[in-house]
């Protein structure tokens, strides 16, 4: 999902309106708005009653343990019996209905900057909101999502009933390998242990820290940060059957055709 862009433009994978009259659609690659959906709902705590019902369902005990696959299969075995499903990962066909809604433009989250961009060049609105916007794109981008998915995350992770299954090291460890899956630290930085094992959910702001520190000391650029985007996504891939692909194929298959997404996994 796409998490932050400053205080004038907020927009998910659904459509957004700026300006008066200006509508606009954001698509995404179905594969990887479903891997970012399990990262971003189930492998953190964000849904801890939905992780611990697929946990139930596969004979698991805590909503931790619930597998990219086993995600896949719920969400698409739901989609394609016509039961309700989160709108994290609803096909846009439906949640959007491209078909009716008289969208000015369809943008994708995979060249999300240069096509906001061009929608910005587009429309009558100030140099200050223009150059405001683009800062936010390429200038504080990173530390702007971090800021908010930790500021999220922390309260949400607080497990009294046990539902989740982890210990407050395991939830900033995974949050640090959510980081790393999103390109804002690097893949070869270890966990730090020692700079988290004396905090606790009463810690957020010392927490936060020492990822912008890391995020900052990584100092990726952008073909690195998408190239290791995109090998977290294959390897999440690689390990999933051929029979959940065909699933998702099915449960997204208006998606992959409007929007003009490959079938096959990355």
């Amino acid at each position: 999902m796409i998490h932050y862009l400053g205080n004038h433009l907020r927009v998910g994978s659904r459509e957004a309106k700026v300006n008066a009259g200006h509508i606009f659609l954001v698509s995404r690659n179905p594969y990887s708005r479903l891997y970012a959906a399990y990262i971003d709902r189930v492998f953190l705590p964000a849904m801890q009653s939905y992780s611990q019902r697929i946990a139930k369902k596969n004979n698991k005990t805590k909503g931790k343990e619930v597998s990219f696959e086993e995600f896949l299969q719920d969400a698409t075995t739901n989609l394609l019996s016509d039961r309700p499903v989160d709108f994290h990962w609803q096909p846009l066909f439906h949640m959007c209905e491209p078909c009716i809604v008289p969208y000015d433009i369809i943008a994708n989250q995979e060249s999300f900057s240069q096509d906001i961009e061009y929608i910005i060049s587009n429309l009558n609105v100030t140099e200050e909101f223009r150059s405001s916007v683009t800062e936010s794109l390429y200038q504080h981008r990173t530390s702007n999502s971090i800021k908010e998915i930790t500021k999220e995350m922390f309260p949400l992770a607080v497990d009294p009933k046990g539902l989740f299954g982890h210990t407050f090291l395991e939830f900033c460890e995974r949050l640090w390998e959510s980081y790393k899956i999103q390109g804002y630290i690097r893949s070869s930085f270890r966990f730090p242990v020692n700079k988290f094992k004396m905090l606790n959910y009463s810690s957020l702001n010392e927490a936060l820290n020492i990822y912008l520190h890391f995020s900052t000391i990584s100092n990726m650029t952008y073909t690195e940060s998408k190239g290791q985007r995109s090998y977290y996504l294959y390897d999440a891939y690689k390990r999933v059957s051929r029979q959940t692909v065909i699933q998702i194929q099915k449960a997204y298959y208006l998606d992959f055709i409007l929007f003009d997404y490959d079938m096959e996994p990355p």
